[in-house]
């Protein structure tokens, strides 16, 4: 249901998708957009049975917009849970008894596994095309290319991991407003 959020019909075509798909759960990750998501849900607005209502905290609050992070929190306790991408995310909540049941999941790669899978061709053509070596290791970022998601610390770290590990490549996948800087 991706649109113009400048355009205030989005909710009404994210009431009509969410009445169509009758989802179980409505899992949130900004918090522009969960302070919107909360109340459409709660209100009974569907129609519908009410989905579960999860949210994922990416940023530390105090980087919010004032009226962002102010609808967070006036929201938040509407949420059924609410994930921290970090302890220090988990700690920006303020104030922290809004937020129902938060929890940190971090996100990893099981390396083990990824390197048992199936080194395929695809996989020689990709690396190929992006001139890495078939045993270089590589990294790869995929993310909003935008100024919170602070890519001048990425690049210090592979410049860092890079002197370590020469053969390392990284590979940023992403679009926005700063992808012509990247």
């Amino acid at each position: 249901c991706s649109s113009d959020l400048r355009d205030p019909r989005w909710t009404m075509r994210l009431a009509s998708a969410l009445r169509a798909s009758r989802p179980d759960i409505v899992h949130v990750h900004s918090p522009a957009l969960a302070a919107v998501v909360r109340v459409l849900v709660r209100a009974g607005a569907l129609g519908l049975p009410r989905p579960r209502i999860v949210t994922t905290e990416h940023s530390l609050w105090d980087r919010y917009h004032p009226l962002t992070r102010w609808a967070n929190a006036a929201t938040a306790p509407l949420d059924d849970a609410t994930i921290a991408v970090s302890e220090a995310v988990l700690r920006s909540m303020t104030p922290a008894w809004l937020v129902r049941r938060p929890r940190v999941v971090r996100h990893g790669v099981d390396l083990g596994r990824a390197r048992s899978l199936d080194r395929s061709e695809a996989r020689r053509r990709v690396r190929a095309e992006l001139g890495i070596g078939p045993n270089d290791p590589v990294a790869i970022t995929v993310a909003n290319s935008r100024p919170e998601k602070n890519y001048p610390v990425l690049l210090r770290a592979c410049a860092a991991a890079t002197a370590a590990v020469p053969s390392l490549r990284f590979v940023v996948i992403g679009q926005g407003p700063l992808e012509q800087q990247t």
